[in-house]
């Protein structure tokens, strides 16, 4: 959102507000922290994004397609993830 930061001159929108009504493609999903994938999810749920600087959340339907080459049950059972 304009203002929300130095520099944000202008309202842009997100990658997933761009997707809206079709696909997103993550690739090496396996190497997105944390703190990410916990929102990542929330978006997924919720199926609704809220712009930085932003108070309002927006609807969003999106299809979200994710590839890696990690083992992901692997790291899981190692704690890695």
């Amino acid at each position: 959102m304009r203002g929300a930061f130095t520099g944000a001159d202008a309202n842009k929108k997100g990658l997933v507000e761009v997707a809206d009504s079709g696909t997103l493609f993550l690739d090496e999903i396996g190497e997105l922290p944390k703190e990410l994938q916990a929102k990542l999810l929330r978006v997924i749920q919720e199926h609704e994004v809220r712009p930085v600087g932003s108070t309002e959340a927006k609807a969003v339907k999106v299809r979200f397609i994710a590839a890696t080459h990690r083992d992901l049950k692997t790291r899981c059972r190692r704690g890695g993830l």
